[in-house]
This record gives structure tokens, C-alpha cells and sequence, in this order.
């Protein structure tokens, strides 16, 4: 079986840019925040997000197939 965990590093940093943009913007309108500290979790949003969480959720329906109640 694949590694489902394997992805490009590449993929990720993009993810983690575009998540440093949207939190600029809402920064920006709220005309407040602790724009450091979001931006240092950005990467670590984007692993768990786009990339952990995505690989354990199909794992998880691949085992919930043909099953009536969701997992």
C-alpha cells in the first residue's frame, strides 16, 4: 500500500502562503490581530490540514464502506 502521508513539500508551502494571505486580509479588516503568531502557525495548519487530516479521513471512510451509520 502507498504511503498516504507522502506529499509534496511544495503543495504544502503553497497552502501554507495561502493561508498567510487570508489571515493578512482578515487581519486587515478587523483592524486587529497578533499577526506573528498566525503567521508561525501557518505551516503547521497546512501539514495537519491538507495533508494528516486529508490521509486519516479517507483511511477512515475507505474502513466505513458499506456501512450504515458514518464513522
Amino acid at each position: 500500500m502507498e504511503n498516504p502521508f507522502k506529499q509534496s513539500g511544495d503543495v504544502l508551502h503553497c497552502r501554507a502562503q495561502e493561508i498567510r494571505k487570508k489571515i493578512c486580509v482578515m487581519n486587515a479588516t478587523a483592524k486587529s490581530g497578533h499577526t506573528g503568531g498566525d503567521m508561525s502557525e501557518a505551516d503547521i495548519l497546512a501539514a495537519l490540514y491538507f495533508h494528516v487530516l486529508r490521509a486519516m479521513r479517507s483511511m477512515r471512510t475507505g474502513a466505513c464502506a458499506g456501512m450504515t451509520n458514518s464513522c
